[in-house]
């Protein structure tokens, strides 16, 4: 049996960044961690993080993402990307 497993999404939630000054910069998604660590790999500034829901963007407030943030084991992503957005 040949099953294809590239699309499967086995996490509730899903993220994206948009950065600043990136005109071709490529649409990432992924679990908030992921996201954030692609983020942190730029030199960029950072415009938005966003968590996609049912086909639409929902912007997050910094407030919300620190405190999503605030949580092992993303305790110290969040404070690299605060120091940073």
């Amino acid at each position: 049996m040949n099953t294809q497993n590239f699309f499967l999404n086995s996490n509730d939630r899903i993220f994206t960044v948009r950065l600043m000054w990136g005109i071709a910069q490529p649409f990432v998604c992924g679990t908030l961690e992921e996201v954030v660590k692609y983020a942190l790999q730029t030199n960029n500034g950072i415009e938005y993080f966003a968590e996609l829901t049912n086909g639409k963007f929902k912007k997050l407030s910094k407030k919300d993402l620190k405190a999503m943030l605030s949580h092992a084991p993303l305790v110290e992503l969040g404070e690299q990307l605060f120091k940073k957005f």
